[in-house]
């Protein structure tokens, strides 16, 4: 997918208050004018954990691979791709980590990521995904 504004955009959210982040992902292409992120454009106190971006990300002031501005939030074992975001850097704190495409698509790379029963990925060919349980395979 793709996503466009003129403030606050991200592959996932746009703006984050409070909120949990844990086991997403988003591969959509971002742009905006302000806080423009691949995962999340603006993270006010909320968690994020065991996440990933890996979409280009464009925009003329405060931008990065994972999330545009983290105002007091956490981010933990989370990644964003450097190379697919376009981004060197990003605006986090703690256990976040810009990787090359390359080291996105090997399990290894995510350290204590369940790839048992929460993820799978194919080893050099594609970004992790959140495998299908039975319940969503119903739905």
């Amino acid at each position: 997918g793709s996503v466009k504004g003129r403030r606050n955009a991200g592959g996932l959210a746009g703006y984050n208050y409070k909120c949990d982040v844990v086991q997403c992902y988003s591969r959509s292409s971002v742009e905006s004018a302000w806080y423009a992120a691949g995962l999340l454009g603006y993270n006010h106190t909320g968690g994020i954990r065991e996440s990933y971006a890996a979409g280009p990300v464009s925009g003329s002031a405060f931008f990065g691979g994972l999330v545009a501005f983290n105002d007091g939030g956490t981010i933990e074992i989370s990644y964003w791709d450097r190379e697919g975001t376009g981004q060197a850097s990003s605006h986090e704190t703690d256990d976040a980590f810009g990787r090359t495409t390359e080291e996105m698509q090997r399990a290894e790379t995510y350290a204590e990521w369940d790839f048992e029963s929460v993820w799978d990925i194919e080893r050099d060919a594609s970004h992790p995904r959140l495998r299908r349980t039975p319940e969503s395979a119903a739905k």
